[in-house]
């Protein structure tokens, strides 16, 4: 088993449960497509040659390969800038992995915070959940990963898109939460409010657990690991009659997002009252390049925007002092650029 040696970022985790699922199953192959990818991959790919293969980043013809490769019976993880997947590749991804549901995990290679957005990805989840036999996942936390590499070992033959960012994920989980990567993760259970996050949002939800207990708040956070298929068990257990109503947080478009895929059940569920739903995230417009910190504030999915969204629900005001909430653990993370 090869030992990582990594003092910092997200590779220490992710990497090591990759090299871990390249040792278990010898017949995964592992791709990276363009520079950035490959540097990525960099710490594990000489200890595991015989299982690694680089493509230039002429993104139609590398995915071309990849569909060739699974149509051979080679089980592949592919990694690629998302922006190179989403914004390139379209007709090779829809005819080539979707309409042939091929089992290929493709990993969307993220950079929140990079100042550029040829590296922030704002339209991938909607992206791949618009296509058909796709599974979409993200992950911002560490114990994320283990759950993922364990799906994929327990699924399926369909092919999978996740969205992986490039930072030190953080801890921020509750201990006693209950994770389920394909279904729902429940982090706080109450009555008043229902807040369902994806990704970095949860992070920033997590930031106001204790301001908003001063006010004594009866709320639920429901987690997402999963858009699509989207999580359906349980969720109607969360929609009491004391329930004011839900907020939705992404860090994505909302188009084909988690507040769409919401409010579509909410429509073809029977609720014991009509709910009043906010949903948070990048509306119908692109995102400029910046930190990832600034465009929350800018686009109206940060901590600030959630008590605001709060205080409409409740019809009251709770005053919240955001200078004492905690940091983003995940703003916290550190980059990894090119080389």
């Amino acid at each position: 088993m090869v030992q990582i040696n990594l003092k910092k970022h997200q590779k220490k985790t992710y990497l090591q449960a990759l090299a871990e699922q390249l040792d278990r199953e010898n017949e995964y192959l592992c791709i990276s497509i363009g520079d950035f990818a490959k540097n990525y991959l960099e710490p594990i790919e000489q200890s595991h040659g015989n299982q690694f293969l680089f493509l230039s980043d002429q993104i139609e013809n590398a995915i071309g390969i990849c569909v060739g490769l699974a149509l051979e019976g080679f089980k592949l993880i592919v990694h690629a800038p998302a922006t190179l997947l989403t914004r390139s590749a379209v007709s090779t991804l829809f005819y080539g992995i979707s309409y042939q549901c091929l089992p290929i995990t493709l990993v969307g290679l993220h950079a929140y915070w990079q100042m550029v957005s040829s590296l922030q990805n704002f339209e991938d989840l909607g992206f791949f959940s618009a296509l058909p036999n796709f599974s979409v996942m993200e992950i911002s936390e560490q114990s994320e990963i283990a759950l993922f590499f364990k799906s994929l070992n327990e699924s399926s033959l369909r092919p999978i898109y996740l969205r992986l960012p490039i930072l030190d994920l953080p801890s921020y989980f509750p201990k006693d939460a209950e994770l389920h990567f394909e279904q729902i993760s429940v982090l706080r259970t109450g009555k008043d409010l229902l807040l369902i996050s994806m990704g970095i949002c949860s992070a920033e939800i997590s930031r106001l657990y204790a301001e908003m207990d001063l006010y004594r708040l009866s709320w639920t956070h429901l987690h997402l690991h999963q858009l699509s298929p989207f999580p359906k068990k349980d969720l109607m257990d969360y929609f009491g009659d004391e329930l004011k109503g839900v907020i939705t947080v992404e860090a994505h478009l909302t188009k084909n997002g988690l507040g769409a895929e919401l409010s579509k059940w909410i429509s073809a569920n029977e609720l014991p009252k009509q709910i009043k739903h906010i949903r948070l995230g990048l509306q119908d417009q692109f995102m400029q390049g910046s930190s990832m910190g600034y465009l929350m504030r800018k686009y109206g999915f940060d901590a600030l925007s959630i008590v605001s969204s709060a205080e409409i629900l409740l019809k009251r005001k709770l005053n919240i002092d955001l200078n004492r909430c905690p940091k983003n653990l995940c703003l916290e993370g550190e980059q990894i650029f090119y080389k």
